[in-house]
């Protein structure tokens, strides 16, 4: 459930009142209250009807009784004893009912069976329990039940009185004297019993007369709530109605506005093809209103198959986001960004909508900048390309400079220079040969560089194998110039004094990102001559401008000489300098 506003709520996609839901809910609470009283009252009413109808055959059983025995006194035949057992029975199955509907623990079953043998309807079995059971301690009904229990006193007498006139039968016959003080007791009797017998009506007779004016006065409640709510419920659905067709009016005006004041071109299509609709925009684009033309009339011919498959695709539920090239009122082809969705009517897709944007000028902007990136790419491509040269000039020039230089130290310092500028021609020519001029690939620098070393630092009979263990990893062309001069200083001084003088060799250059730290080791495997090696004195230079460039990472090196001699340069990446492929 959502709320909508104040006044409806939202549920499972129906708008409801909340006054008209308000009304229904008293209504059902009211009517479902009223109809339970008036279900239990006229079940209470068909209960004292029947115990009317028991006590009819209570009192046929005593005048029956009472006729016989008077009957007896007259004439002494034993029939009519019997038959005043007979009317007994009647009476003594009411008296084994009450007695079982007032005990402490009822016993329905016994209460049924006397029912039956009184000769009770089944149907007004139930009734007559449950009224006992609802009733019995109210007044008129507690009264009823004491005179029925006085009125079972009475036929006790009765009973009494049947006894003693069989026995007087048995021995010698009744004199004038004793049938005159027998008829005198059972006719005391007999008026007693009617009296009880009026009164016991009278209560059950009011008893119903409440319970049907109870029963008028819920009908005509019953009838009134209905009536009210109905009354009610009908001028809140006829003000909503107003109301609805106010707030359907209104969301047709801003959707109607949405489409005809839209910049951009928007129209609908049946499922062929067919332009149903069109706002300004479209019909300013096409030149004419929208009757008799197809969606595939727009597209330029080139475009046509293809757009035909988006305008499928839509058609299966997925809604289409493309490019395109359309023709306008002038028959000149234009580009256009095309948005396409399917429209849904009671569930089904009947026909698309579209939202064509002209984006003619953003494709002459993205050209236009294309062409200058171009350019500013080849600029930048011969940039690095000069300043290789340049670099590679500068070393050739130095290299011519050595011939004529017969000082020995003179000459090491010099070609040293030499592989520092070739270091940094090394890192121009891999911005040259890639893709992006912000990054160079520091894996193939580092085969590079050891390529390089072997060939210009070994003896053409040394045999040597490099490894170099690396990921894919870039590095910006701020640090790769430094990091580059600082892996060449530690390469090349490490071939020229440890392994100058050997037949053969390994070295391994590895390079690896852990997190944020990086790790760069270079090992020679003990092939190499590490005996008195110390780089602070063997590599003065060279270790005065690696502690500079390790400064400018933050960074530290360390040399450990257990297996061969190892180098190891580690430093922190904060600034994610070194990045994976």
């Amino acid at each position: 459930m959502v709320l909508i506003s104040d006044d409806h709520l939202k549920l499972k996609g129906l708008y409801i009142d909340r006054k008209i839901l308000t009304i229904l809910l008293i209504f059902l609470f009211l009517g479902t209250f009223l109809v339970s009283i008036l279900i239990i009252a006229t079940s209470s009413m068909s209960g004292l009807r029947a115990y009317s109808t028991m006590q009819s055959y209570w009192t046929e059983a005593r005048k029956d009784g009472t006729i016989a025995l008077i009957q007896y006194i007259e004439t002494g035949e034993p029939d009519h004893l019997k038959k005043f057992d007979s009317s007994m029975q009647l009476i003594r199955d009411a008296q084994d009912l009450r007695l079982a509907l007032m005990s402490d623990s009822p016993d329905y079953n016994t209460a049924r069976e006397k029912l039956h043998a009184i000769h009770v309807h089944p149907r007004d079995f139930s009734s007559m329990i449950k009224v006992f059971e609802r009733m019995n301690t109210l007044e008129h009904f507690s009264e009823a039940i004491e005179l029925w229990d006085h009125s079972d006193l009475l036929i006790s007498e009765l009973v009494t009185i049947a006894n003693e006139l069989n026995e007087l039968s048995s021995n010698n016959g009744l004199d004038d004297q004793q049938k005159a003080l027998y008829l005198d007791r059972i006719f005391d009797v007999d008026n007693q019993l009617r009296g009880h017998k009026d009164i016991i009506a009278a209560r059950l007779s009011g008893g119903t007369r409440l319970i049907q004016i109870i029963i008028i006065w819920l009908s005509v409640s019953l009838v009134g709530i209905i009536m009210l709510s109905g009354g009610l419920f009908s001028y809140r659905f006829l003000k909503n109605l107003k109301k609805w067709g106010q707030i359907l009016e209104f969301s047709e005006q801003r959707y109607k506005s949405l489409f005809e004041h839209n910049p951009n071109a928007v129209f609908s299509t049946d499922k062929e093809g067919s332009i149903e609709s069109g706002n300004n925009a479209f019909e300013k684009l096409t030149g004419n209103e929208n009757e008799n033309q197809l969606f595939n009339d727009l597209v330029a011919v080139s475009e046509i198959e293809e757009s035909r498959k988006k305008f499928e695709k839509v058609l299966t539920g997925f809604p289409q986001s493309f490019e395109t090239v359309c023709k306008n009122a002038a028959g000149n082809e234009i580009s256009m960004h095309m948005t396409s969705l399917p429209i849904y009517i009671d569930g089904k897709i009947d026909g698309a909508f579209f939202i064509a944007e002209d984006i003619s000028y953003k494709k002459y902007a993205e050209n236009k900048i294309k062409q200058q990136l171009e350019e500013k790419i080849f600029l930048l491509s011969e940039v690095h390309d000069r300043v290789k040269n340049n670099l590679a000039l500068m070393s050739s020039l130095l290299q011519l400079q050595e011939q004529y230089i017969q000082d020995k130290d003179a000459k090491k310092y010099l070609y040293r220079t030499i592989s520092r500028i070739r270091s940094m021609s090394m890192v121009h020519e891999n911005l040259y040969q890639a893709e992006s001029f912000a990054n160079i690939r520091v894996d193939q620098f580092l085969m590079s560089l050891g390529d390089y070393a072997k060939l210009n630092y070994l003896n053409q009979n040394t045999k040597m194998e490099i490894s170099v263990l690396a990921n894919p990893l870039m590095m910006n062309i701020k640090k790769a110039i430094p990091f580059g001069l600082l892996l060449n200083e530690l390469v090349i001084n490490i071939f020229k004094c440890v392994f100058e003088e050997v037949e053969s060799g390994k070295m391994t250059i590895s390079l690896k990102k852990e997190k944020n730290v990086v790790h760069c080791v270079i090992t020679d495997h003990g092939t190499g001559k590490t005996d008195n090696f110390d780089p602070e004195t063997t590599l003065p230079l060279g270790m005065t401008l690696v502690k500079t460039l390790i400064k400018q990472f933050k960074g530290e090196l360390q040399f450990s000489f257990s297996d061969g001699m190892e180098a190891k340069i580690t430093f922190l990446d904060e600034n994610h300098i070194l990045k994976e492929v």
